[in-house]
């Protein structure tokens, strides 16, 4: 059984090193000598004085973690070199199922690694530059916020849109496409242009939304589907019309409350053919509306989301600012519920001045 151990461990290509539950080393693959330094005389010492490429300053308690709890931790980290590892480290179970030590393993990730930073410069300069800015309209004041997801490989499709239709029709846009990266993040702009042109044949909310959803699977049957939300506003008479793709509801803050507007949704852009239904309401001096993508709502804490609740509570908090201030408040008051954003996040907020 020594010699099947010993020649299993020489067949292995990354490097695998076993400690004890005192951390001293009892077996390691060849490809680990490479790496973590490790030698034959090295058996029985302390993994933790080992002259290491690979920095890890908390090896030590990360181990102790593991060998106490049973769980596997998990870090991406890199050599003197620049080269990117991703750690793996569980325990080591004996035949009746005690935990007798751990087990670290490194798989190479570089490649991998360097692609997915690639990519996310690529698809976040590409949103970048697809955020146009903002038109300046009498009556209307503007706000709007766009966050990148803390996590690399989740840069995404979120985008919006505020433009004139024609001289008396405010279009307000805001939608997710389905998916991650720079295919994701290109797919937005044909929304984005096919929504401009429609808009200037007929400013409709369901008429735009049925002709994109038509469009899309005409010419890009096979690209990712899309959540959007379409609103036309008239800023004289405050009279709004909107209609749903599958996007997560908007906000009305009137004077004294907010709550959801009344939606009924339609499927998803590029998704199949079905009508979209068209509703109202009319905004007063001082209303707020606020668009937001679920990078807002499904920030998450543990197995927590932010949710809509804590969105109605934020904005109601924050009725009195600009529509700026109401934007960034939204978003700031996500990310402090989670810590940490693991999706992109769009808020478009609009009030009657």
């Amino acid at each position: 059984m020594g010699d099947d151990l010993t020649n299993l461990l020489a067949s292995v290509s990354f490097p695998i090193i076993m400690v004890d539950r005192g951390l001293r080393i009892r077996r390691f693959t060849p490809a680990a000598q490479a790496v973590l330094k490790v030698i034959p005389d090295d058996v029985g010492r302390l993994i933790t004085d080992l002259r290491r490429d690979v920095d890890l300053p908390d090896l030590e308690a990360l181990l102790r973690e593991v060998i106490a709890t049973g769980t596997l931790q998990e870090r991406d980290l890199q050599d003197e070199q620049g080269h990117w590892y991703e750690m793996q480290a569980g325990p080591y179970k004996t035949a009746d199922n005690r935990i007798d030590g751990a087990v670290v393993t490194l798989f190479d990730i570089d490649e991998i690694t360097r692609l997915n930073a690639v990519q996310k410069r690529i698809a976040t300069t590409l949103q970048e530059n697809f955020i146009h800015a903002l038109p300046t309209v009498a009556g209307l004041e503007l706000g709007m916020v766009a966050q990148a997801a803390n996590q690399p490989e989740l840069v995404g499709g979120d985008f919006s849109d505020v433009f004139m239709a024609d001289a008396t029709h405010v279009v307000l846009l805001i939608g997710d496409v389905a998916g991650k990266g720079v295919r994701a993040a290109g797919h937005t702009e044909t929304v984005r242009s096919v929504v401009r042109t429609l808009a200037s044949i007929d400013p409709s909310p369901t008429f735009i939304l049925g002709k994109t959803n038509e469009l899309l699977l005409r010419y890009d049957p096979d690209e990712p589907h899309v959540t959007a939300f379409l609103a036309v506003l008239d800023p004289h008479t405050g009279h709004l019309s909107y209609a749903s793709a599958g996007h997560p509801t908007p906000v009305h803050v009137g004077p004294f409350s907010a709550r959801l507007l009344d939606v009924v949704y339609g499927p998803p852009l590029g998704t199949f053919v079905r009508p979209y239904a068209n509703a109202q309401v009319v905004l007063t001096v001082e209303d707020y509306l606020v668009l937001y993508t679920d990078g807002v709502t499904e920030a998450r804490r543990g197995d927590e989301l932010f949710g809509e609740q804590r969105l109605l509570e934020a904005v109601c908090v924050l009725r009195d600012r600009s529509a700026q201030e109401v934007a960034d408040g939204v978003r700031d008051a996500a990310a402090a519920f989670a810590g940490r954003l693991r999706d992109d996040l769009q808020v478009v907020v609009l009030r009657l001045s």
